[in-house]
């Protein structure tokens, strides 16, 4: 099986999905029936036995046109199966679409914007689907409700357990000598913000504002640059605020060292850092929406309202009672151990393997006739001139 991989997440981005492909790609490759090319627009690893091959950037604005670009690159490669890191389409080879999360979709982004058009061409594209937690497969048979869902494979994603567990005691202090962390110190991950405030970030803080503490510091690694300047000014000398960027190691000691990690999302397809988390014996509070209620469980999470500054209150001070901190990092320990990249990977395999078998029997030729007319259609359309 001749699978072509269009490596678009790594040139938009380096969060989470990439994450996801990293892991994954490895694994379609250890079958003995797989090979595979990478169409690198920029910033793809180097795996192992991969074919990469370079591949024009990617614009929005020039979807169509880059879907007939990448048709040929999968007929010049005989592709039997064509995979998108994001939301790209060729014209007729038949395409699995790995779904992460209706974000756009449940916060009212505009879905005008090219972007998000092109993630439903590529829904509407595609014949086989897996989604990383059953939340998103409910919501895109929600959202999009002509998917059929006999064609919908579910998966958790899993977790570098060489990286993420809890790191030595060496480590840990040279991590923290390393960022001056002398306090005890909660662990914020990505973004804070995002669009439409999704990720909520901003409740640890009026928590420890309102409540006045002195004597818990934040870290955050990763996300937005910035901080809210009328934010800083509140907090002034109450307590330090840090954010650094951190290799997947630190990463591990800042888990290790954490009172705990905050994560009050309004919505996550998955949310791959609580599991990271409680691999690395780190407690966790955070909510129960979207596929959180799947994978945050008590005793290893305590589970607030995500609009309860109060909760969030009563929260960090049960973080401060040793016994049960202790008791959160052994359940956190016990419960990541369900979560593994070969499961999602097999599960990846197996419906690609559905989708060629079903191209062998030729029943969407019609479909990708007609399709490949409206991709030539479009990409006569300037669209910048559109939007």
């Amino acid at each position: 099986m001749r699978i072509l991989i269009d490596g678009v997440f790594f040139q938009l981005a380096q969060s989470g999905i990439a994450r996801v492909w990293k892991s994954l790609i490895p694994i379609l490759n250890s079958h003995s029936d797989v090979s595979i090319v990478l169409a690198n627009r920029g910033n793809c690893p180097d795996i192992t036995g991969i074919t990469s091959v370079p591949f024009p950037t990617y614009h929005a604005s020039y979807s169509a046109d880059d879907s007939i670009l990448l048709q040929k690159l999968c007929d010049f490669h005989k592709a039997d199966i064509f995979l998108s890191t994001f939301f790209t389409t060729p014209l007729e080879t038949p395409s699995v679409q790995v779904v992460y999360d209706m974000i756009p979709e449940r916060f009212s982004f505009d879905l005008r914007d090219r972007f998000w058009v092109e993630k439903e061409t590529a829904l509407s594209y595609a014949r086989w689907f897996v989604c990383i937690s059953e939340t998103t497969k409910a919501d895109l048979l929600h959202f999009y409700p002509e998917t059929p869902e006999n064609k919908i494979r579910v998966n958790y994603l899993g977790y570098d357990q060489a990286v993420f567990r809890p790191a030595d005691l060496v480590d840990v202090e040279a991590f923290k000598n390393k960022y001056a962390l002398r306090r005890p110190f909660v662990l914020m991950v990505g973004s804070r913000d995002q669009n439409k405030g999704y990720k909520n970030g901003k409740i640890l803080f009026e928590a420890l504002l309102k409540s006045n503490r002195r004597d818990l510091d934040v870290l955050c690694v990763g996300g937005e640059e910035t901080f809210d300047e009328s934010m800083i000014f509140a907090i002034g000398n109450q307590f330090r605020v840090l954010r650094i960027e951190a290799t997947d190691h630190e990463l591990a000691c800042a888990y290790t060292a954490a009172r705990g990690f905050i994560y009050p999302s309004l919505y996550e397809g998955f949310g791959l850092p609580i599991v990271e988390a409680m691999a690395c014996g780190c407690p966790i509070v955070t909510t129960s929406k979207g596929s959180l209620k799947e994978i945050a469980k008590e005793p290893a999470c305590i589970i607030v309202e995500p609009d309860s500054i109060d909760d969030m209150i009563d929260a960090l001070k049960l973080l401060d009672d040793e016994t049960r901190r202790a008791e959160m990092v052994s359940a956190g320990l016990r419960e990541c151990r369900q979560y593994n990249w070969d499961d999602i990977g097999r599960t990846l395999y197996d419906t690609c393997c559905s989708a060629l078998a079903e191209a062998g029997q030729d029943t969407n030729r019609a479909f990708y006739e007609k399709w490949k007319i409206l991709r030539f259609i479009q990409s006569q359309v300037n669209t910048k001139t559109i939007f």
